[in-house]
């Protein structure tokens, strides 16, 4: 898909649209899905921008803290004053921001934790715990993610799509080596879990 990202998609194009339904019907037979196989028929369907808002929802609705969705309207909708109050720091705000932190990796401030609680209506800990992260999970399914289709969005269907070839051939071949620019792999005999030598 880098190409149609080069030039951008056109869900007007038959081209563009054939290629994210092989990519769709590909991640989903990798992610061994009981979701039905899309036609490959070039049209921007109603069962194609099913398939792409469902990708979006398993891939983008996950339980961590961005500026984004802190900030949008159809997120958590507070304003970079509220933000700044509860300790986010101000260069991770604005239209441009210069260091655009997300709390995937780090804790976010207590304060913050506690407002996003309130907001979600789950129990104010003060702390990302399962429940609260849940509850995020579930407010970006219903609330935040559409069916937009962008080159973020593209590109991340493409890496989820190599991450998920990559896992299944390590599962497929067993131990996966590296040894300078050589890959070695150990077949395993899969339903027995024990490796085959030949």
């Amino acid at each position: 898909m880098a190409d149609e990202q080069k030039k951008g998609f056109d869900p007007a194009n038959k081209d563009d649209v054939k290629v994210l339904q092989g990519k769709l019907n590909e991640f989903n037979a990798l992610r061994n899905s009981t979701q039905e196989p899309l036609d490959i028929t070039g049209e921007m369907d109603k069962a194609t921008r099913a398939a792409w808002l469902e990708f979006k929802k398993e891939t983008f609705a996950d339980g961590s803290l961005s500026i984004g969705y802190l900030k949008d309207k159809k997120g958590l909708n507070f304003s970079e004053k509220e933000l700044e109050a509860l300790g986010v720091s101000p260069d991770a705000l604005g239209d441009k921001p210069k260091n655009p932190e997300s709390y995937d990796r780090n804790e976010p401030p207590k304060e913050l934790i506690t407002a996003v609680q309130k907001k979600l209506g789950v129990e104010q800990t003060g702390k990302l715990n399962e429940d609260t992260r849940a509850a995020i999970k579930d407010h970006k399914r219903k609330n935040w993610i559409d069916g937009r289709i962008n080159a973020g969005a593209l590109n991340r269907l493409d890496e989820e799509i190599k991450s998920l070839k990559a896992a299944k051939e390590v599962n497929m071949t067993g131990v996966t080596r590296s040894s300078g620019s050589a890959t070695v792999s150990i077949p395993m005999d899969v339903s027995s879990s024990k490796r085959v030598m030949g």
